[in-house]
């Protein structure tokens, strides 16, 4: 199986990192993930700028799809989102949005969120499971 791997969060989010070392033993991997957090970015595109790893996480899924891959994927995953990425929040979501680029070029695709909550006035928060997700 032959996967890209992307996300919004970032090349160096720990979710992407986790996601990558769960997957690795079972697929080829190929990772293009944006410079920077891109949370929010939904479906959007860069336009009149040069695209580079500072692309939004649909630039990544279509740049390494159609450049920079070395093979077709099998397989669209993006993830993992620090976040729950639920009801409206679909709309917005960077990793939902890479997913569906991949899906709007034909490739079986998958977006993977994990919830991370902060009681308002408390001091406690609970950290997503990322092991789980994966």
């Amino acid at each position: 199986m032959k996967i890209l791997l992307s996300n919004d969060d970032g090349y160096d989010a720990p979710g992407l990192d986790i996601l990558h070392s769960t997957l690795k033993v079972c697929a080829d991997l190929f990772v293009v993930a944006p410079e920077k957090n891109h949370s929010g970015a939904g479906c959007s595109i860069t336009v009149n700028q040069p695209i580079s790893v500072n692309g939004k996480p649909a630039d990544c899924v279509y740049l390494g799809i159609h450049e920079l891959a070395p093979w077709k994927p099998d397989l669209v995953v993006s993830g993992i989102n620090l976040g729950a990425n639920m009801g409206d929040d679909l709309l917005y979501s960077g990793t939902v949005g890479a997913a569906l680029e991949g899906r709007g070029l034909a490739f079986p695709s998958i977006a993977i969120s994990a919830a991370a909550f902060h009681q308002p006035g408390s001091k406690e928060s609970m950290e997503p499971n990322y092991e789980t997700a994966a």
